[in-house]
């Protein structure tokens, strides 16, 4: 097969993955994540036919053992599982997340990445100003739950806030790396700049209306650390921290101060059948951690959480629980103890890797400024993040759409460092 067509079919079957996923409520369905599956089955076949007749070396990366383990782990949790149709179901959606996350380590270049990281970004702006007219000029929303707060393609608002946890960053990071050169001329430069500025205005206004508080705190801290490191690299002045805290500031006067329902979401706590949201996910941690003290090798097996929570539900717990609303917890509810050493292993080596890498190819920054990789990896490191720290309260690594976009950042951070 020519090397051209190759490398085409491979990015462009990717990309088109990462198009069709989200509009499909974010692929929860089994028939839509099954379709993805198996199209990125044919991808990853494809790579390691033309690997194993052109005898091309498999591209290691520093997380290798974690993953590896990881599924180990999966694959012994499935054996002892209480539903074996949902582990085996789980599994394949885990292989599915490892071999996209390996296709972009071993194939996919410089322009390959940013092709994948403009589709991202893309994606986030289309669904945005999709789901702002829904919201605001009465488009179909009937899939929403709950039906009130911006969700866009998605069913839930929290995963569609999720995506952009992933999409903003990267924007952010673009944009603070375009530079004019012999490369670019001014009015193309005016134009990705502008273009990029109106794509931020809309995630940043839908992330709001969507009223994701785990989105917003999550995207905050990590914003916060992203302009820590760009101060550090000289890339931004350090007033900038004053500003983040002024914004802080304004945004706690109107959170106690306004009237209108966005304010008055942030100030309290809605009722889910009569029950407090903050006070329901207590209840389903302490049924969480109960589970993991009863099966604490290797768990209930992995995707079984709905079926083994039933047994240890606290009393006064009053909506279904499909899921811990706690990544963390639901991982070795699952699979055991261990789960969480590897989880956080495989997260810490992404951003920090992230946070720190520069650019010393031929397309190096000059003096006082971000390339354009460079930011492209900060930017992957910091949507990572934020998708970690709201995984605390919530299941967005369970959400097909957001845990693929997930994997392709991580391997385009892992194919540099």
């Amino acid at each position: 097969m020519p090397s051209k067509l190759y490398r085409n079919i491979l990015q462009f079957g990717l990309i088109a993955v990462m198009i069709f996923i989200p509009f499909a409520r974010g692929s929860v369905k089994i028939w839509s994540i099954t379709l993805v599956e198996l199209v990125v089955l044919v991808l990853v076949f494809l790579w390691l036919w033309k690997a194993n007749n052109d005898n091309e070396p498999f591209r290691k990366t520093k997380i290798d053992l974690p993953i590896w383990l990881f599924v180990v782990l999966a694959v012994i949790s499935t054996v002892f599982s209480i539903y074996k149709n949902a582990s085996f179901l789980e599994i394949f959606k885990l292989l599915m997340y490892i071999g996209a996350f390996y296709l972009v380590v071993n194939n996919f270049d410089r322009l390959m990445s940013l092709r994948l990281v403009a589709t991202i970004i893309i994606m986030g702006t289309a669904m945005s100003v999709f789901g702002l007219a829904q919201y605001f000029l009465g488009l179909d929303h009937s899939w929403w739950v709950p039906e009130n707060f911006l969700s866009s393609t998605y069913v839930n608002h929290n995963h569609f806030a999720g995506y952009l946890e992933m999409a903003i960053p990267l924007a952010i990071a673009v944009l603070l790396s375009l530079k004019s050169d012999k490369m670019s001329s001014m009015a193309r430069l005016i134009i990705l700049r502008f273009g990029l500025i109106l794509s931020l205005a809309f995630m940043f206004v839908a992330l709001l209306v969507a009223q994701s508080r785990g989105a917003w705190i999550s995207l905050g801290l990590s914003l916060l650390v992203m302009s820590i490191v760009l101060i550090k690299k000289k890339i931004l002045p350090k007033i900038t921290i004053i500003i983040f805290l002024l914004f802080i500031f304004v945004a706690a006067v109107y959170i106690l101060s306004g009237t209108d329902d966005v304010a008055q979401r942030l100030r309290f706590v809605e009722q889910v059948n009569n029950e407090g949201f903050l006070e329901g996910r207590e209840k389903m941690w302490k049924g969480s951690i109960e589970m993991i003290k009863a099966n604490p090798l290797i768990g209930t097996g992995i995707g079984t959480f709905e079926w083994g929570f039933p047994r240890y539900r606290p009393e006064g717990l009053n909506v279904r629980a499909n899921f811990a609303h706690n990544e963390y917890l639901q991982m070795m509810t699952e699979m055991g103890l261990l789960a969480l050493p590897l989880m956080l292993w495989i997260i810490f080596f992404l951003v920090s890797s992230g946070l720190k890498w520069e650019d010393k190819s031929k397309f190096d920054k000059s003096k006082g400024s971000l390339g354009l990789l460079e930011a492209v990896v900060l930017g992957s490191a910091i949507g990572i993040l934020s998708l970690s720290i709201h995984g605390l309260v919530d299941f967005n690594f369970h959400i097909p759409a957001n845990m693929l976009t997930l994997s392709v950042l991580a391997g385009i951070i892992s194919r540099r460092v």
